[in-house]
């Protein structure tokens, strides 16, 4: 059985290129965390992302949150529960799909609710662990 698969390199990628740039995520290995989704009831608890991002910082990965520009709320609620010591890179809000696609591309693994993002990390053949509710 074939399943879709995207191959990264034929998306535009200088957006995303200065992004990670910019904040770092060149050098730094880091993992993304996608804590909301359209429908309430498929979210997995703010503060359990938050337990995940505090434990994965202290092993040496960096956590990047990302969402849509409605998945604000969430994500202010999963950076409040952070451990004070945990840095992390909020890109809530501030992505393109091509830019997303790179950045989950490149990361270490993906961990976020039942999303389209989800999806675009088995894709893209990222680690992906998603939650299911």
């Amino acid at each position: 059985m074939t399943y879709p698969s995207i191959e990264i390199g034929k998306l535009p990628d200088e957006h995303a290129k200065n992004l990670m740039s910019s904040l770092g995520l060149v050098q730094q290995k880091y993992f993304i965390l996608f804590p909301g989704s359209r429908e309430i009831w498929k979210n997995w608890p703010a503060e359990n992302f938050s337990r995940v991002a505090d434990y994965v910082f202290k092993i040496g990965l960096i956590p990047v949150i990302c969402g849509g520009s409605k998945d604000g709320l969430i994500s202010d609620r999963l950076k409040s529960s952070l451990d004070k010591s945990t840095c992390f890179v909020d890109l809530t809000g501030k992505t393109d799909l091509p830019t997303l696609a790179h950045l989950i591309h490149q990361s270490a693994f993906y961990l976020g609710n039942d999303t389209g993002a989800a999806h675009l990390a088995i894709a893209l053949a990222t680690l992906n662990i998603s939650i299911v509710s």
